[in-house]
């Protein structure tokens, strides 16, 4: 007897586990189909999603075409048609499915084999991993992006792809992120760009009940580190050392706030048809947008819901961000700075939009006049201007003195710009009616 209860245990269990199996690659299947519908419906041009294979039970191989409509010759002579395809393989387990996406073997992989900078023979590659809880119906992932470092010809030129990496985790309503990649090269006989090394951190929330594809963070952080990036064309060139950005997300009932700071050091501009260059050692901008909470949430919710096409057209999207501009819009600047080797130039304000409905903003354009309202303090050490060396600034600036638009004091020249119910005040002084 007690034998034959471990045996029915033993059944029980691996029927048990058996249908774990089998429920999985449905859910799996049923998950990637969804997944491809959305993305030919949201694909930014025509195209068409195909995918060939049957399920198995512990894995599943599929081929992926993507199908383009009509591409230009070059891209169909460097695919070899007008279908790139992948090869998709899907193994699942015990509640948890494993993807793997990569290049079907052709035209496309032969490319990339000739392209890499080294012999690894490495291909780009995508993999995602699902685990299911059955007690509360969802879902966990980790996914990883890498590609290797590809040098592709042109017909007049090259252009460098740098080794990318990326990788994602999303579990309990978190999404973390974190990505790298090794920078960008193009150089054609009408010049040179390059941008350098890029890395990106996020860290979101969501919205309790919703999911990934809503767009709805309760909070989200992101940083983005960029440079060097480099231009150097026939006329002109320019350069900067670096560019860091920061978002911040948050909500505090009825307001919803987004924090961004972004700095560029190391700038660097040149005319290479005159004498004429611009530097400056940095350049700051630290704002915040403040919104409807309930009104940003519904608007970001339906245009998650949108095609890039619906996006993109003005009829369609204004009616959408009406909802938010009806609830008024404040920009505050709490810094802008940008410091050169003669000095600095501050700024600080608000810049409101209150209450305006889009629709009888159209009817009425002198609408905006009486709804915006501007706030802006200058500062700038004169430095600035006189080392330019150039008279007709130098003229101009003794003019703005003369009606008191600037005040001078301490080296430095101030201003304050005021805009309300369409009255342009500098330092007070009205100068108009806009």
């Amino acid at each position: 007897m007690k034998r034959f209860s471990i045996l029915v245990f033993i059944v029980v269990v691996l029927a048990a586990y058996a249908a774990g199996v089998s429920y999985t690659g449905q859910q799996a299947e049923q998950a990637l189909e969804e997944e491809l519908s959305r993305l030919q419906s949201r694909a930014p041009f025509p195209v068409a999603l195909n995918l060939i294979g049957q399920r198995g039970f512990f894995a599943s191989n599929y081929r992926l075409e993507v199908i383009l409509d009509n591409p230009p010759a070059e891209v169909r002579q460097l695919l070899g048609g007008d279908i790139i395809p992948f090869d998709l393989a899907v193994s699942n387990g015990f509640l948890t499915a494993d993807y793997l996406l990569r290049f079907s073997p052709g035209v496309i992989q032969d490319h990339l084999l000739q392209w890499q900078n080294t012999a690894s023979n490495a291909l780009p590659e995508f993999r995602l991993a699902l685990s299911l809880d059955p007690f509360n119906q969802t879902l966990s992932h980790q996914s990883s992006l890498n590609s290797p470092a590809l040098t592709i010809p042109l017909n007049q030129g090259t252009f460098v792809f740098g080794e990318l990496q990326a990788d994602a985790e999303f579990s309990a309503g978190e999404l973390n992120m974190a990505a790298n990649f090794e920078g960008l090269e193009l150089t054609v006989p009408a010049g040179r760009f390059a941008v350098g090394v890029m890395t990106l951190e996020q860290h979101a929330v969501l919205v309790p009940g919703t999911d990934l594809h809503s767009g709805q963070y309760a909070t989200a952080h992101a940083q983005l580190l960029l440079g060097p990036v480099m231009m150097d064309a026939m006329r002109s060139q320019f350069r900067f050392q670096s560019l860091t950005m920061e978002m911040q997300q948050q909500a505090d009932a009825p307001r919803l706030y987004l924090d961004s700071r972004s700095r560029i050091d190391g700038f660097e501009m040149q005319d290479k048809t005159s004498d004429k260059h611009f530097e400056f050692n940095h350049m700051l901008l630290d704002s915040r947008l403040d919104v409807d909470l309930a009104a940003a949430m519904a608007l970001t919710a339906t245009l998650a819901q949108m095609t890039p096409q619906q996006a993109s057209d003005p009829l369609t999207i204004l009616p959408v961000l009406d909802s938010l501009t009806r609830q008024g819009v404040t920009l505050q600047f709490n810094q802008v700075e940008l410091e050169s080797e003669h000095g600095r130039l501050n700024a600080t304000g608000d810049v409101v939009v209150g209450n305006l409905a889009l629709d009888q903003l159209m009817a009425d354009p002198n609408l905006l006049q009486k709804r915006l309202l501007i706030d802006l303090e200058l500062a700038m050490d004169i430095a600035m201007v006189t080392n330019l060396d150039d008279p007709q600034v130098t003229g101009r600036l003794e003019h703005l003195k003369a009606e008191g638009y600037l005040v001078e004091q301490a080296g430095k020249l101030t201003s304050r710009i005021q805009l309300e119910q369409g009255e342009l005040r500098i330092n007070e002084i009205l100068v108009g009616k806009l």
